[in-house]
C-alpha cells in the first residue's frame, strides 16, 4: 500500500469553480493532506485542507506574494505534489513552485486558458511548459487531441470532467410540464452575447408569442440588456432574475438553455443544465463539443447565427415529442459528471505519480 500524500493546489477561480474542482481532490483516499495557496480561503468541506493566503497589504503585487507563500510551503512543509487549476498565471506559479521544489506537477486546462491564452502570441511559451509537465488534466475529448497535437504526450494527458453535485442538479420534470422556454446562466459580459439571447426569443415569438426567458446572472451589460429587451419589445416576457444560489430551480422549470457566446471553455452551467434535462442550444466554441452531440442531446450553431439558434428553439418547443428525447439524452450528462467520475480520475492520476509511471518531466 503507498503511502499518503500531501498536495499543494494553486488556483483563484470564482467560488462554485472552486469548489467544483478542490472538491473531489480533497475526497481522494491517497491525500491526507491538501494545501491550498489562493488571495484568499473558501468553506472546503474537509479536515484534510489547510489553506495559505497571501497578505494583501504590502509592496509586493499579490501574484510575488503567493509565489513567496508558497515556496515556504514548499521548502518548510511536506508537499509531494503540486496541482495548477487554469494555466494562466496560477497554473505558471504551480509549476514554478514544482519545479524549485522538485516535486512533479500536475496542470489543470480548464477551458479558456486553452481557447485564448493556448492561441496567443505567447502560447509557445506555454505549449513548452504544458510539454514539460508531469500530467496535463484536459476536460474532454476535443481538448485532449488538440493539446496532443502541440506536442504534449498523450501518455501525460489525462480526461478530468467537470464535475457536480448531481443530486443538486437532478429532475424529473418532463419539458411539457415546464413553465419556462428559455433559460440563460452565466455573467452578463459583452464576449457571453447575452443581447443575441434576447434576439433569439424575440424571433421565436413571431411564431411562438407565449414563449418567456430567464436570465440569471449580474455582470455590466445588465443596463444595456435591459434596454435591449425593451427596444425589442419583449421585456415583458423576460425575468432578469439577477445573482441566484438557488439556480437549480431554474433548470428545472426551464426546457431550452441558450449560450451565444463568442468563446467559452467548457462551462459548468452546461454541465448543470443538461443534468436537470434542460436542452442546450449553444454557439460552436470552446470545447462544448465534448458535451453537445448535435442533434441528439442539443444543438451547435454558429457564433452569431441567431437565425438558426431561433429556427431549433422553435422547431423543438414545437415538437414536444422530440423535445422530450432531446432532454432525456442531455440527463445522460449525469453519469460522466458525477463527482465519483472526478474522483476516480484525480485518484488514477496520484497513483500514478506515486507509482513514477509517469516519467520525470523535462
Amino acid at each position: 500500500m503507498m503511502p499518503p500524500i500531501s498536495v499543494l493546489g494553486v488556483l483563484r477561480l470564482g467560488r462554485d469553480n472552486a469548489m467544483t474542482h478542490l472538491t473531489p481532490l480533497a475526497a481522494c483516499r491517497q491525500v491526507d493532506r491538501l494545501h491550498l495557496l489562493r488571495e484568499d480561503a473558501l468553506e472546503l468541506a474537509s479536515a484534510k485542507t489547510v489553506w495559505h493566503t497571501s497578505r494583501r497589504r504590502g509592496r509586493f503585487p499579490p501574484l510575488l506574494r503567493l509565489f513567496r507563500t508558497g515556496l515556504v510551503v514548499c521548502l518548510t512543509g511536506r508537499v509531494d505534489v503540486v496541482v495548477g487549476f487554469y494555466l494562466v498565471p496560477y497554473g505558471l506559479l504551480a509549476w514554478l513552485l514544482a519545479k524549485l521544489a522538485r516535486k512533479p506537477v500536475v496542470l489543470s486546462l480548464l477551458g479558456t486558458d486553452f481557447n485564448v491564452h493556448c492561441h496567443a502570441w505567447y502560447a509557445r511559451i506555454l505549449r513548452a511548459i504544458l510539454k514539460r509537465s508531469n500530467i496535463v488534466t484536459v476536460t474532454g475529448r476535443a481538448m485532449f487531441e488538440a493539446v496532443a497535437t502541440w506536442g504534449v504526450s498523450r501518455d501525460r494527458l489525462r480526461i478530468l470532467p467537470h464535475a457536480i453535485d448531481v443530486e443538486r442538479f437532478r429532475s424529473t420534470t418532463l419539458p411539457q410540464d415546464r413553465s419556462l422556454d428559455f433559460l440563460y446562466v452565466g455573467r452578463l459580459l459583452e464576449a457571453k452575447r447575452v443581447d443575441q439571447v434576447l434576439g433569439v426569443l424575440a424571433r421565436v415569438r413571431e411564431r411562438l408569442p407565449a414563449a418567456r426567458l430567464a436570465i440569471v446572472g449580474e455582470g455590466p451589460e445588465r443596463e444595456m440588456l435591459e434596454a435591449k429587451a425593451r427596444e425589442l419589445d419583449i421585456e415583458g416576457c423576460v425575468e432578469f432574475a439577477g445573482y441566484r444560489d438557488d439556480v437549480e430551480r431554474f433548470y428545472r422549470d426551464a426546457r431550452i438553455l441558450l449560450l451565444a457566446s463568442e468563446r467559452e471553455g467548457l462551462p459548468l452551467v452546461l454541465v448543470e443544465a443538461m443534468c436537470c434535462g434542460c436542452v442546450p442550444i449553444s454557439t460552436r466554441c470552446g470545447t462544448i463539443e465534448d458535451l453537445i452531440d448535435d442533434g441528439k442531446n442539443g444543438f451547435l450553431v454558429g457564433v452569431g447565427d441567431l437565425e438558426l439558434m431561433a429556427r431549433r428553439s422553435t422547431e423543438i418547443l414545437s415538437d414536444p415529442e422530440r423535445l422530450e428525447a432531446l432532454s432525456e439524452k442531455a440527463r445522460e450528462t449525469r453519469e460522466s459528471h458525477a463527482m465519483r467520475s472526478a474522483l476516480s480520475a484525480w485518484e488514477e492520476i496520484l497513483a500514478e505519480l506515486q507509482e513514477g509511471a509517469s516519467s520525470p518531466a523535462g
